[in-house]
């Protein structure tokens, strides 16, 4: 059931009819994504993410990016030009793997509904999707943070950089479970590709074989 926080937020982003909290929050619960990650999602999605002077040592109600906004979840994913180098980020992925239109990276309202509940009109691949959201997710985390903890924001590069790093990590754990069926993958095989083929059905477009490894393009590859 919504709160009265997670229904603002679903207004304010004038989120579809079949968008559903509890298909999100389940989404969230059964991502491979690390325990501080999920939490984070979890405050987004439900709409209890502090903001403004909820926030520790925060004075100030509005946004420290564009001073002229409250600071709500909202404006955060969908309005600030404090995130515009992920949407910028997301859109080329999005593109390189050739998954259909609308692109989320393309729309600051889409890019908030993906990176908030998961929820996009088409995607290419539902798991491939979850990885990217949680990329998208964790280089918001790291934005946030820095600049409730600091101030300053993060650097742009810095940002995509979080993103790229945590997408490489998931391709290459899914390249481990493809390759190299061990312990590791007991627990996460549902999410993960069982053979070469299978990897390369969901990472193909932005993986090149190499050597009997695989080599990955430059928007995901960190730098």
């Amino acid at each position: 059931r919504h709160t009265a926080q997670s229904l603002a937020v679903r207004t304010a982003l004038r989120a579809p009819p079949n968008l559903r909290l509890s298909h999100a929050l389940e989404r969230i619960v059964g991502a491979p994504w690390p325990p501080k990650l999920r939490r984070f999602a979890f405050d987004l999605a439900s709409g209890g993410l502090a903001t403004g002077r909820g926030i520790s040592g925060v004075a100030t109600s509005l946004c420290r990016i564009w001073g002229n906004a409250a600071d709500s979840i909202p404006h955060f994913l969908a309005e600030c030009p404090y995130l515009h180098p992920l949407r910028s980020w997301l859109r080329g992925v999005w593109d390189a793997l050739r998954w259909p239109a609308p692109n989320p990276g393309a729309d600051p309202r889409l890019f908030a509904l993906f990176t908030n509940y998961g929820w996009a009109p088409r995607v290419g691949d539902r798991v491939a999707s979850m990885a990217l959201q949680g990329a998208v997710l964790l280089a918001s985390r790291a934005a946030r943070y820095r600049l409730s903890l600091t101030g300053t924001p993060l650097a742009a590069d810095d940002m995509v950089r979080e993103a790229q790093t945590r997408i490489a990590f998931h391709i290459g754990l899914d390249w481990r479970c493809a390759t190299q069926p061990d312990s590791l993958a007991d627990d996460i095989q549902s999410v993960r590709p069982p053979t070469r083929q299978a990897f390369f059905e969901r990472w193909g477009c932005v993986c090149r074989v190499n050597s009997g490894n695989y080599t990955l393009d430059r928007c995901i590859e960190p730098d």
